[in-house]
């Protein structure tokens, strides 16, 4: 009898291990799923809207690796001596938006801005490089409204 009980004993814990190891696992899978389809998915979705239009721009998707939430997607357009850069990265349904803008042998310049291109200050105490990114944002508002029109368009971006 003493031999049963500890079988018992065994195999119960033996179960224990097992559920625990079920529900893990399941955990991890959830997990995976929710990264695949809440984060890496819409960024396949920009790359299949890419290929089916062609415009002046140059685009690039970088999704985001593996459980990592950041993915990016440049949208470059080059005239001569300028050039404007959108970058959009996706976190968690928030977006951030970068405009950089070099101008000919200058160093570039990156602007972050939301979805309607007003300037975000991110360097508060700095209030001369603040007024120097307003004055170069307003300078370049045509072409940054044209690249966030295209971005708007082609990747469908809401």
């Amino acid at each position: 009898m003493i031999s049963m009980k500890a079988n018992k004993k065994e195999l119960s814990a033996f179960k224990k291990l097992f559920i625990l190891f079920t529900v893990v696992v399941f955990i991890i899978c959830g997990v995976v799923l929710f990264w695949y389809i809440a984060i890496k998915q819409p960024y396949n979705r920009y790359m299949e809207r890419i290929v089916a239009t062609e415009t002046g721009y140059d685009y690039r998707v970088r999704e985001p690796r593996f459980l990592s939430t950041r993915g990016e997607i440049d949208i470059k357009k080059s005239d001569g001596d300028f050039k404007i850069y959108l970058e959009i990265s996706h976190a968690f349904l928030k977006k951030k938006y970068e405009l950089t803008i070099v101008e000919g042998s200058k160093d570039s310049v990156t602007i972050p801005v939301d979805e309607n291109l007003n300037y975000i200050t991110e360097d508060y105490g700095n209030i001369e490089m603040r007024k120097e990114k307003e004055k170069i944002l307003s300078e370049y508002m045509d072409e940054a409204e044209e690249i966030m029109h295209t971005a708007d368009i082609i990747l469908g971006l809401d």
